[in-house]
C-alpha cells in the first residue's frame, strides 16, 4: 500500500443500498415497535419502501461477502500461518462490521491495516513497483477524465479492456 492508499471496509450494498445499514435499521424498528409500539406508525412508514424479500437479499449479501472476503484471506493471504483463523476473524471483526466501520467511505491507512494483522507492505519501499502502480493508477485518472460517466473498467493479460460506462 502506498503513504496515500487505504482499504475501505467490507460494506455490501444492494441495489445501491448498504445492506448492513438496511439490516441494523430493521433490527432498530423491530426492537423500538416492541419498546414503544406508537413508534410503529413511524417505522411503517420507512419499511413500506421496502420491497418484499428486501431484508433477505441484505442478509444474504451481506452473508455472501463475508464469505468470500474469509475465503480470501484464509486461502491466499494467510494460508500458510498457523493462527490464520483467529487473524481473519480479527480482521473480518473490523472490516466486515457496520458497527466496527460506522460509514461506507471509511479509510483504513497502511497503518491501520497493519495493527490489523493484514500482510501489507508499504509500496515506497520498491521505487520501481511504485512507479508502475502510480504509472497504472494515473491512467485511470485520465481515462475517467476523458470518459466522465465511466465507472468500472475490466481489463486482462491479452490487451482487452472492457468499460462500463453510467448514466449521466
Amino acid at each position: 500500500m502506498g503513504k496515500e492508499s487505504s482499504l475501505g471496509p467490507i460494506d455490501p450494498q444492494y441495489h445501491n443500498v448498504p445492506a448492513q445499514g438496511v439490516l441494523k435499521e430493521f433490527e432498530r424498528a423491530m426492537n423500538e415497535t416492541m419498546m414503544a409500539p406508537n413508534k410503529s406508525l413511524i417505522w411503517k412508514e420507512i419499511i413500506q419502501q421496502y420491497r418484499p424479500s428486501f431484508v433477505g437479499e441484505c442478509e444474504n449479501v451481506v452473508k455472501m461477502s463475508h464469505n468470500l472476503v474469509e475465503g480470501w484471506l484464509l486461502d491466499c493471504m494467510f494460508k500458510k500461518s498457523k493462527n490464520k483463523k483467529k487473524l481473519v476473524k480479527t480482521i473480518l471483526d473490523e472490516l466486515a462490521s457496520h458497527d466496527a466501520s460506522k460509514v461506507h467511505d471509511r479509510h483504513y491507512d497502511f497503518s491501520k491495516c497493519k495493527r490489523l494483522g493484514l500482510k501489507v507492505i508499504a509500496l515506497e519501499k520498491n521505487q520501481l513497483l511504485q512507479d508502475k502502480v502510480l504509472s497504472l493508477y494515473h491512467s485511470y485518472i485520465l481515462s475517467i477524465y476523458r470518459l466522465p460517466s465511466t465507472i468500472k473498467y475490466i481489463e486482462n493479460q491479452n490487451g482487452q479492456t472492457f468499460v462500463i460506462r453510467g448514466q449521466r
